[in-house]
C-alpha cells in the first residue's frame, strides 16, 4: 500500500498510514447504543482528542455525525 491509498481522517485530514496508530469512532458510542452503528476510522489522536472533550451522552446527543464531530475537533 502507497501514500495515495491510505485513509485519509475525516477529522485532521492528514493520511493515517498503516504505521500510525489508528481507531474505529463509533458516531453513536457504544454506551448510547451505537454497538453496530457507523464507525468511521481516525487518527488515533484525534479518536482520543473528541473522547476528552465530549461526554458520550453529548456525542451521542450532538455529533452523531463525522461533520459535527470535525467541528469539534480542535487540537487534532
Amino acid at each position: 500500500m502507497n501514500d495515495m491509498d491510505d485513509p485519509i481522517c475525516p477529522l485532521c485530514l492528514r493520511l493515517i498510514p498503516n504505521s500510525v496508530a489508528q481507531s474505529k469512532h463509533h458516531l453513536i458510542p457504544k454506551l448510547r447504543g451505537g454497538q453496530i452503528g457507523e464507525t468511521v476510522l481516525l487518527q488515533h489522536i484525534c479518536h482520543k482528542e473528541i473522547h476528552a472533550s465530549l461526554t458520550e451522552a453529548k456525542l451521542a446527543r450532538d455529533y452523531h455525525s463525522i461533520e459535527r464531530a470535525a467541528a469539534a475537533s480542535k487540537n487534532c
